[in-house]
C-alpha cells in the first residue's frame, strides 16, 4: 500500500510538478516551470525546455494554459504563445501559436507503475512468482533469498531464548568477578543475528549463501543447547 501511494503521488501532477517559480525535471532532458496559478485550475507563464530530440533544442513558453485529462491521458493544453527551435548549427526557428497541446500521457504512466520488491511480495506468490515480473527476470536470486530468509527468521526467537538459559544457567557468586550474564547474552544474540544478516545479504547474489541462512540459527541453537545439557 505504501508503494502504491508513493507512486499515485508520483504520478500527480498537481502535488509533484505543477508548483508556482520551480523547475521541475519530468524526464531526461525535459524541464517544466509555471509562473502562476489562476482561477478554475489554469496555469500561467507556462515555460518548458526540451532537449529530448537529438540535435535540436525547443523551448515552449505560453501565457496561459490549464491540465486537461482525457480517460487516462493527460494533456498541457498552452495558450497564445511561442515555440523556439534551436539546432546544433545554431539555427533558430520561432512559431507562434493560438494553442498547443502537449501530450504529458507517457511520463505519467511511467510514474505510476507500482515496484514491488521480493520483501513487499506474499509467501504464496515468492514460491510462484510470475514469470513476467521484471524484478524476477533480473535478479531470481532476490526471490529465493528472501523466502530463506521468511522460512529461517522465526528461529531466532528459540536462538535468543536457549542462549540466555545458556549463560544463566552458570550460575556463580555475585562475589565472583566476571562479566554480567545480561551482557553477555545480549553480545552473543547480537552475533548471531549479524551472521544471519551477513547469511541473507549474500544470498541474494550468491545463492550457496542459502545454506549459512539456516545454518547459522542450527548451530547456535546445538552450541546453546551443548551448554545446557552440559552445564
Amino acid at each position: 500500500k505504501n508503494r502504491e501511494l508513493v507512486a499515485s503521488s508520483r504520478a500527480d501532477l498537481l502535488s509533484l510538478i505543477i508548483q508556482e517559480g520551480t523547475f521541475r525535471k519530468i524526464d531526461d532532458g525535459l524541464f517544466l516551470q509555471i509562473g502562476e496559478r489562476l482561477p478554475d485550475n489554469r496555469l500561467g507563464g507556462i515555460f518548458v525546455a526540451d532537449s529530448r530530440e537529438e540535435g535540436a533544442n525547443l523551448i515552449y513558453y505560453a501565457k496561459t494554459g490549464a491540465i486537461i485529462e482525457n480517460g487516462d491521458e493527460k494533456v498541457l493544453m498552452m495558450n497564445d504563445g511561442v515555440i523556439h527551435r534551436e539546432t546544433l548549427a545554431g539555427d533558430l526557428s520561432v512559431i507562434r501559436f493560438t494553442s498547443y497541446a502537449f501530450d504529458l500521457s507517457a511520463f505519467m504512466s511511467a510514474s505510476s507503475d507500482v515496484l514491488l520488491l521480493p520483501k513487499d511480495r506474499t509467501t504464496q506468490y515468492l514460491l510462484n512468482p510470475s514469470p513476467n515480473d521484471k524484478v524476477f527476470q533480473k535478479k531470481p536470486n532476490k526471490y529465493l533469498a528472501e523466502l530463506n530468509q521468511r522460512f529461517s527468521e522465526w528461529s531466532y526467537s528459540l536462538v535468543f531464548a536457549l542462549i540466555a538459559l545458556a549463560v544463566a544457567g552458570d550460575a556463580r557468586s555475585h562475589r565472583e568477578a566476571r562479566i554480567h550474564p545480561l551482557i553477555t547474552s545480549i553480545a552473543i544474540a547480537l552475533f548471531v543475528r549479524w551472521l544471519g544478516f551477513f547469511a541473507a545479504g549474500k544470498a541474494d547474489n550468491v545463492p550457496q549463501y542459502a545454506y549459512m541462512v539456516y545454518g547459522v540459527p542450527i548451530v547456535a541453537s546445538a552450541v546453546a543447547t551443548w551448554f545446557i545439557v552440559s552445564n
